[in-house]
């Protein structure tokens, strides 16, 4: 047990020397680079204010660019109630479509609903208002040039209403006698024959 007491004596003592000699080194070393820490914060001081000065710009701007680009952000979260909302709408939207887009889709191929070609055929016989009309003008024109005698220029029967009343209208103006039935029978007959050509002409336009 002695020499147990010796050795941890005789390390304890070896310990006690080391730091003693290190905090001899150290010391100088320590003084050194303190005093080294305090003139750069001196110098750094002495050239804080005109380096300030001079950056200043540079800093300024530098805010303002930051300010911008983080406006948006701020708008964000401003309106992050709205944007929570809308974003869940979008998003149960666009899942309700797919799921309601695959549906459709798998029962097209079950049922074999898928009238593609059929729409096709229809649509390819449609034929729009404009072409319609001209098809109907013109047929109309070439059932006129076929004809021999025009609608217009077309003889009434002698059956017909016309011809009835315009003989009326000539035994009432040749019965009246006199020159003035006379002349009241040319007015009647000028009267009727343009009553005539008109509803000759409202019936042609008709059929245009």
């Amino acid at each position: 047990m002695a020499d147990d007491a010796a050795a941890a004596t005789h390390s304890t003592a070896y310990l006690n020397k080391t730091l003693t000699v290190l905090s001899y080194v150290w010391w100088p070393v320590g003084i050194l680079l303190r005093y080294i820490a305090t003139l750069t914060l001196y110098l750094a001081k002495l050239l804080y204010w005109p380096v300030g000065f001079l950056l200043q710009p540079v800093v300024y701007l530098a805010r303002f660019i930051l300010i911008c680009l983080l406006a948006p952000f701020r708008l964000l979260v401003k309106f992050e109630t709205l944007y929570i909302y809308l974003g869940t709408a979008a998003l149960v939207g666009l899942t309700i479509g797919l799921m309601v887009s695959l549906i459709y889709g798998s029962l097209s191929n079950i049922i074999g609903s898928n009238t593609t070609p059929a729409a096709a055929a229809a649509q390819s016989r449609l034929r729009s208002a404009k072409e319609y009309r001209e098809t109907k003008k013109r047929k109309k024109q070439n059932r006129l040039l076929s004809d021999d005698s025009p609608a217009i220029l077309s003889p009434v029967p002698a059956s017909s209403p016309v011809r009835v009343a315009q003989r009326d209208y000539l035994s009432a103006g040749y019965g009246g006698g006199g020159g003035g039935g006379i002349s009241d029978h040319v007015r009647r007959s000028r009267r009727f024959h343009g009553l005539l050509d008109q509803t000759i002409m409202e019936a042609t336009d008709s059929d245009f």
